[in-house]
């Protein structure tokens, strides 16, 4: 049981990272693609969840599980296709276009089922882990935040 939990927290992280969000809110297990461990994945099991949260998170992941995997899958795939049209050595921006609006719409789709996943869990935490998952989002987010501007300090230097 607890062992499946692991997974799906990862890949609901996998998901909400993959995309880019820095607004991520689960963490503590190892990831499943590359064994490293997340912010999210850390951050879930900082709000030490009793063993009854720990079981409707399962669920709610479980029941999204599909989805979010086809969805990756097809994130891939259109990710590839619009780095194969930017890497041509003959640019065409037709191309390039066509591989974005492929692209846009499965961003757009993970977006919501990552913000419906990431509700149905707030819903479980009580308001004290509710409060504290903040505090650690805000955290996290300042700290983002200071290491992309100190690249952007390095660069121009």
């Amino acid at each position: 049981m607890k062992h499946t939990f692991k997974k799906r927290i990862g890949l609901l992280v996998f998901s909400i990272l993959f995309l880019g969000i820095s607004s991520a809110s689960v963490q503590a297990f190892d990831h499943p693609m590359t064994g490293k461990r997340n912010f999210g994945m850390k951050m879930l099991n900082r709000l030490n969840l009793s063993e009854s949260q720990q079981t409707r998170v399962d669920e709610i992941l479980t029941k999204h599980q599909e989805e979010t995997e086809a969805i990756r899958a097809r994130l891939q795939e259109a990710r590839q296709q619009l780095h194969s049209a930017i890497s041509t050595d003959q640019f065409n921006e037709t191309g390039v276009r066509q591989a974005w609006q492929q692209l846009s719409p499965l961003l757009e789709e993970m977006m919501v089922l990552r913000a419906t996943v990431m509700s149905s869990v707030k819903s479980v935490l009580t308001p004290d882990q509710l409060n504290q998952y903040e505090q650690l989002k805000t955290t996290h987010l300042n700290k983002m935040r200071e290491r992309r501007q100190m690249r952007k300090d390095i660069f121009r230097e």
